[in-house]
């Protein structure tokens, strides 16, 4: 998870990794594969494609994907520009995470939205 300060609701957020990319000719995967390490300060070895979610498709088109990535390796740890507002970048268990969900200390739509998707995808 990372905490990222969201100045609309006035707090932190604890949220999914997630980043903007455009479309190339190379695909999710790789933009996926370097945002991640970006970002996070890990790999994956394996991501898979689980789907999309469209947060508000009454004002906006713009999908996000929501992308499995697992057998991570590295450390969460990286520097951090002035802009990013991301104070931390903490690895959870999914116990852990459900907890966080339950306890309402995770609200953000997408993050929720995708979890769910995982869960969805999990019981096929």
């Amino acid at each position: 998870l990372v905490g990222r300060y969201r100045y609309a609701i006035d707090r932190w957020s604890a949220e999914l990794p997630r980043f903007t990319a455009t479309a190339s000719d190379e695909g999710w995967k790789h933009a996926a594969a370097d945002e991640l390490l970006k970002l996070t300060g890990v790999k994956a070895a394996k991501m898979t494609l689980l789907g999309a979610v469209q947060a508000e498709p009454a004002h906006s088109a713009i999908s996000t994907l929501v992308i499995l990535a697992e057998d991570c390796v590295g450390h969460a740890t990286r520097s951090v520009a002035p802009g990013e507002l991301i104070a931390s970048i903490v690895a959870v268990s999914r116990d852990e995470l459900l907890g966080l969900v339950r306890r309402g200390e995770i609200s953000c739509g997408i993050t929720l939205a995708a979890l769910y998707l995982h869960r969805a995808v999990a019981q096929r």
